[in-house]
């Protein structure tokens, strides 16, 4: 059966104004283009006259002739795809390996390198210096003028950096779990073991205060685990309760992302809401209290009623379509 959301004179009226609002917003950015489009095809003398203003009039191709004849138009598309095309190319290609090298820690100077590509940012030469630099390097009336002297964004730089460093064993771990000296102690080997916690203190409560990014999207990789970055003991506790206590009972397979209808929607909101609830307050009561078989018939009978078969038998409707798409 069907369910119709029924909707409040409030609702009605402000979903009305909304619709009246995005449509007039609409008109007003698609008709300069459409008036554009019609224009261009319509005799000029109309155009004047102001015959022209939802359709086109005494239709002519002769504008699009003489513009596809017009052989610098054709010149500017090649030139457009050349200047991106190639300027594109030398911008990845210096971004992400100057991004690489000044992400390593090995590099010497890397602070100094940094610092001067991030005073740019800040500070520039000024028109007229940036004149006289491109016309001494030869590069006046030739395409190199274009792409070489802006080729590196000094923040596509910092990204890059921060990007390969999500990597580097070291600075994830240390973004993730707290720094050398507060969490790891690093050993003669390069390994960094878990020091001893302060008396009182458990080791979520340390991390939130020395952890610089507990959160950050920083990676360590599984073979890191155990030869560069030793786990935490409670995490290895977890790990274990997943394997022998959790792992035995999981399901084989998980609800996928589905799509579902209008009209599933408007049950879904309609029935997940009281389901929910009575899950929730079912759960906390039972998990304090216990419950008997007679708790479980009851809570059944009040699910029918809310209307659970409906729910499920809409969220199997879109499993179904998912799995034969």
């Amino acid at each position: 059966m069907k369910r119709k959301l029924k909707h409040s004179n409030n609702e009605i009226l402000f979903t009305t104004i909304t619709y009246g609002i995005t449509a007039v917003s609409i008109l007003l950015v698609i008709y300069p283009l459409w008036f554009i489009l019609i224009a261009s095809i319509s005799d000029y003398n109309a155009i004047y006259a102001g015959k022209v203003w939802l359709l086109p009039k005494d239709v002519t191709f002769e504008g699009y002739k003489r513009i596809f004849n017009d052989a610098s138009i054709w010149r500017s598309y090649v030139n457009t795809i050349l200047y991106t095309s190639l300027g594109t190319m030398i911008s990845l290609t210096l971004t992400l390996t100057a991004g690489y090298a000044l992400s390593r820690y090995e590099l010497k100077f890397s602070k100094g390198f940094m610092l001067f590509f991030i005073i740019t940012m800040y500070f520039s030469g000024g028109l007229i210096p940036t004149y006289l630099l491109v016309d001494s390097l030869g590069m006046i009336d030739t395409i190199w003028a274009m792409v070489i002297p802006g080729c590196v964004g000094v923040w596509n730089l910092i990204t890059a950096r921060w990007v390969d460093n999500l990597f580097e064993p070291y600075t994830a771990a240390q973004l993730r779990w707290g720094p050398i000296g507060e969490i790891y102690e690093k050993t003669a080997e390069g390994k960094l073991v878990n020091l001893p916690l302060p008396e009182g203190v458990t080791m979520g409560e340390l991390r939130q205060k020395v952890a610089p990014g507990g959160g950050s999207p920083s990676i360590v990789l599984a073979e890191d685990f155990g030869t560069i970055v030793d786990m935490e003991p409670r995490a290895v506790e977890r790990l274990e309760n997943i394997v022998d206590v959790y792992s035995p009972f999981l399901v084989s397979e998980n609800y996928p992302q589905v799509t579902f209808t209008v009209e599933e929607l408007q049950v879904i909101d309609e029935l997940l809401g009281d389901v929910m609830e009575l899950t929730n307050e079912k759960r906390a009561n039972w998990l304090m209290n216990g419950f008997s078989d007679k708790d479980w018939e009851k809570y059944l009978k009040v699910l029918n009623s809310i209307g659970i078969n409906e729910l499920i038998s809409v969220y199997q409707s879109a499993l179904d379509r998912y799995n034969n798409y």
